[in-house]
């Protein structure tokens, strides 16, 4: 499961003027991002308590930002 969507990666990591698609922003270079940054990061058990949606506060604030910036 991925921790943010296209669209939010799009908002978060993109300016209003760059012509990014949802459909440019594929979910497996979001898998890709999560594998690579994340998951290390936070290990295991949290990475998996996230995917499930536990802590939204945290993964909406401090996580999706970072993640939309290691997709860009």
């Amino acid at each position: 499961m991925v921790l943010i969507t296209s669209s939010e990666v799009i908002d978060l990591a993109f300016s209003s003027v760059e012509q990014i698609t949802p459909g440019i922003v594929k979910e497996t270079k979001i898998e890709a991002a999560q594998e690579r940054y994340i998951r290390p990061a936070f290990g295991e058990e949290m990475y998996d308590a996230m995917t499930a949606g536990r802590y939204p506060e945290f993964v909406n604030d401090y996580l999706k930002p970072a993640l939309a910036y290691f997709v860009r």
